[in-house]
């Protein structure tokens, strides 16, 4: 388990890596998503880029910072085509099976300030889990789409004071758009 929460972090930590320095347009590379979690609306900020088991696929990383800079969640959806069409969302079990199987799979993060306060796998029983992208830009490196899932808490890392989260996160009408980011070199 500490082995998956480290590349989790690693991974949208790299998605999240990105200088102005570096790449003129990187003010475009941040996209949007609304969506209803837990019943209420909200809105989040977007990162799309290549997974690490093959690069024709991505992954996107979903990041919502409360307005006290306090509580946040990040969501992440992995390993899925280049392209659009409909796709399941699995529970991850393991990084290792995530390449082998090609698994397309969710997972999120919940943390207060820079603490990582718990971890969520997808409740693959409370379906519907899925990721359908809508439009698909190779030229302008641009993705579209909605998806909606349900995660429980896997691993209380903090549960401390105000930074207590809730134990499920209940994902529907999620929409998002945003650029994709060009891979490292």
């Amino acid at each position: 388990m500490k082995k998956n929460l480290f590349i989790t972090i690693v991974l949208s930590l790299g998605l999240l890596a990105c200088s102005e320095d570096e790449d003129p347009k990187a003010s475009r590379d941040l996209g949007e998503a609304t969506l209803v979690l837990n019943g209420k609306p909200a809105e989040f900020t977007v990162l799309a880029g290549s997974w690490r088991c093959d690069s024709d696929n991505l992954s996107l990383s979903i990041t919502r910072l409360g307005a006290d800079l306090t509580k946040g969640v990040s969501v992440y959806l992995g390993n899925f085509p280049a392209k659009e069409g409909k796709y399941a969302l699995h529970k991850r079990e393991s990084s290792h099976d995530d390449c082998i199987l090609n698994t397309t799979h969710g997972s999120a993060l919940a943390y207060g300030g820079e603490t990582l306060v718990a971890m969520y796998g997808i409740l693959e029983d409370k379906g519907p889990n899925e990721l359908i992208i809508t439009h698909y830009d190779s030229v302008a490196q641009r993705l579209e789409g909605h998806f909606q899932t349900t995660l429980a808490v896997e691993d209380k890392l903090l549960p401390i004071g105000n930074l207590e989260h809730t134990d499920t996160l209940r994902i529907t009408h999620g929409t998002f758009v945003t650029d994709i980011l060009p891979p490292e070199k």
